[in-house]
């Protein structure tokens, strides 16, 4: 069997220029994501992680720039996009600092968590009450959302699982009865933690 043949891109689309943050596990998953779009032309044209591991990353994946720090990225005048994959602790502080310097926002998953606060007693998840970990997490998201809707740039959510069609009818019933969710039910299984900071509650919320 031949290959599919890929859609042709318009000679006038313009090419949306990327910034990745990190260049971790996530990043990979992304430049893979990135190397199969079709329809509209992208180029990864910088990359920003403390370490010389940020060199080795932009020479496998041919990106033009690698930088340092978040803000050296943010600052590039060329770039049109942000793609935050960096660890939890520090999505919601990025995205806000990106959209605020006039750059669209993709956002690896969990948008916020609770990464705990001084004061906490260690373990975090055994001596903090979940409740009051949801409402400090709703707190930022709220403040968090406020800032990007007045930055007027445009926020995406790398997140599957929101869009599938199971998630998104209940949404839409819940919206539209006004009812609330009396009892939730799930699983997870996972093959591994992937990097060293997945153990550490202060990184990852838990």
């Amino acid at each position: 069997m031949g290959a599919i043949p890929r859609p042709q891109r318009h000679p006038q689309m313009t090419k949306i220029k990327i910034g990745l943050a990190g260049c971790g596990f996530v990043s990979e998953l992304h430049m893979y994501a990135y190397r199969r779009v079709y329809g509209v032309e992208v180029e990864v044209r910088a990359v920003a992680a403390r370490g010389d591991h940020v060199n080795a990353f932009a020479r496998k994946h041919q990106i033009s720039n690698a930088y340092r720090s978040f803000a050296e990225l943010v600052a590039d005048r060329e770039l049109d996009v942000i793609d935050i994959c960096t660890p939890p602790n520090l999505h919601a502080a990025m995205i806000v600092e990106a959209m605020q310097a006039g750059k669209h926002v993709i956002c690896e998953k969990p948008f916020s968590g609770y990464f705990g606060r001084d004061g906490d007693k260690a373990p975090i998840g055994k001596h903090v009450p979940k409740a009051l970990m949801y409402q400090r997490v709703m707190e930022e998201m709220e403040q968090t959302r406020a800032a990007i809707e007045r930055t007027g740039r445009l926020f995406m959510y790398a997140e599957d699982w929101i869009y599938a069609p199971a998630i998104t009818k209940t949404a839409e019933i819940i919206r539209a009865t006004g009812d609330k969710i009396l009892f939730m039910k799930g699983e997870e299984s996972h093959s591994g933690s992937h990097a060293a900071h997945a153990a550490q509650w202060a990184m990852t919320g838990g």
